[in-house]
């Protein structure tokens, strides 16, 4: 029940209406049980709550993961940083890629096994082999703009592109210098 003034001995918690709240504390508390106060909070790089992972903050993300899946990051990314056209401009995009890419993967495991990938025939082959297509739940679009931003990135930073590519542009870029020069 509201009081208007704090009463000794009482939760007094301030109440929505302005008053204070006049419930008996809870035995070694100066609060009732509806004011305990806020909770700590989850702790550090909890990732209880992550069932695909499509939101997670990509840093936190690595934090929670076993050695050999940080390795195997790493792994990608500094692959990924050698072919890229400007490596030093590229790093941060690279590097979500690179946990973006994992982070598909683990999201497709779960997709799976929770049945939001959906496999159906859509016909047979020559052979009589079953010709099946996937498809995904509408509620998953964040996973087709991870899949997106993924291939963007790596295509604007040149990673998707050959090494003959890359070595033909580099020549382009040197024609260009020297020609300008003269």
């Amino acid at each position: 029940m509201p009081n208007d003034e704090p009463v000794d001995g009482r939760c007094n918690a301030k109440t929505r209406d302005g008053g204070y709240c006049g419930s008996w504390p809870v035995t070694g508390s100066d609060r009732c049980r509806m004011h305990g106060g806020t909770s700590p909070g989850a702790p550090e790089n909890n990732g209880n709550a992550a069932k695909h992972n499509l939101g997670a903050d990509k840093r936190k993300w690595f934090d929670r993961q076993d050695d050999e899946t940080q390795a195997d990051v790493l792994e990608l990314y500094e692959g990924w940083l050698e072919r890229a056209n400007d490596p030093k401009g590229a790093a941060s995009i690279l590097w979500d890629a690179a946990v973006n890419e994992f982070i598909l993967g683990d999201a497709d495991e779960y997709l799976a096994e929770e049945g939001f990938i959906v496999e159906t025939t859509i016909g047979v082959d020559d052979q009589g082999n079953p010709i099946t297509k996937e498809e995904e739940h509408p509620a998953l679009l964040p996973r087709s703009r991870m899949q997106k931003d993924t291939l963007k990135i790596l295509d604007k930073t040149g990673v998707l592109s050959s090494a003959e590519d890359r070595k033909a542009d580099q020549m382009g870029s040197l024609a260009t210098l020297l020609s300008d020069e003269t």
